[in-house]
This record gives structure tokens, C-alpha cells and sequence, in this order.
């Protein structure tokens, strides 16, 4: 029988899109993540590099072109049959005229709204952080 730890780690990718003291948040629609609200991006594609997944995925996910920034922080997760590990950046979108496609909604936060949201597990270690960046702007 197979055990968490014998998975390998999947690596994904999240955008940190900040306006006005909020934090951009997408409600997944579909798979495991069905429902949860979360930094949008996604899975590192083979021979990707992850600032390059990162503008693929919003643009299939969001339609939008990003800049790639800093790197935010990092997590790991485990789901069942899965291992997680994600890396954070700093995004700056080039338009705002989001298209959703693996989204039902998306919202702009203020931080003191956080708790109100049912966060994508992954995402929560990363939003001290995140906090700290909106209160330094």
C-alpha cells in the first residue's frame, strides 16, 4: 500500500495580486480544490520554470498577461494521494478584464476579511507574509 510520503512532490505556482490594500482571490471551480477561495496559478509543467508557469497558468486561468515579480514565500501541503509544494510570487497584471475559465468568482480582500473566505490550504502559511507586504505599500 502506497503512503503519502512515498509521493513525490508536485510543484505549483500562485500569483499574489495586490490593489489598494486587498489581495486578489479566485473560488475554484471543479477538481480537488472545488469551492475554496485561493491565490490563482498552478502546476509546473516539465521544463517549465516557474515564473514562466506562473504567466501560462494565469493566462489560461484568468486571461490575463502578469509581470512576474518576487518570490512571496513558500509551502507544502499534503492532500490525499498528494504532495504539494508551492511558490508564491509577486504578479502584476497588465489588465484587470479577468476571463474566468477554472474560477466561478474572484474577489479583491481586504486582510481583516481574510477569515470570511475558506482559504486553499496551501495558501495560508503564505498570508503573514502577504499581510505584511499590504501594510508596507
Amino acid at each position: 500500500m502506497e503512503t503519502l510520503s512515498e509521493n513525490p512532490f508536485v510543484s505549483v505556482v500562485a500569483g499574489v495580486m495586490l490593489s489598494e490594500g486587498k489581495l486578489f482571490l479566485a473560488r475554484r471551480l471543479g477538481g480537488d480544490m472545488h469551492g475554496y477561495w485561493e491565490l490563482p496559478g498552478g502546476k509546473v509543467e516539465e521544463g517549465e520554470v516557474p515564473k514562466e508557469s506562473l504567466q501560462r497558468e494565469l493566462r489560461e486561468e484568468l486571461g490575463i498577461d502578469v509581470e512576474v515579480g518576487d518570490l512571496v514565500g513558500r509551502s507544502e501541503h499534503e492532500i490525499p494521494g498528494k504532495r504539494i509544494r508551492l511558490a508564491a510570487y509577486r504578479v502584476f497584471p497588465r489588465s484587470t478584464d479577468f476571463v474566468l475559465s477554472a474560477h466561478s468568482e474572484f474577489e479583491w480582500v481586504e486582510p481583516e476579511n481574510w477569515g470570511a473566505y475558506r482559504l486553499a490550504p496551501a495558501d495560508l502559511p503564505l498570508l503573514d507574509t502577504v499581510r505584511d507586504m499590504i501594510h508596507e505599500e
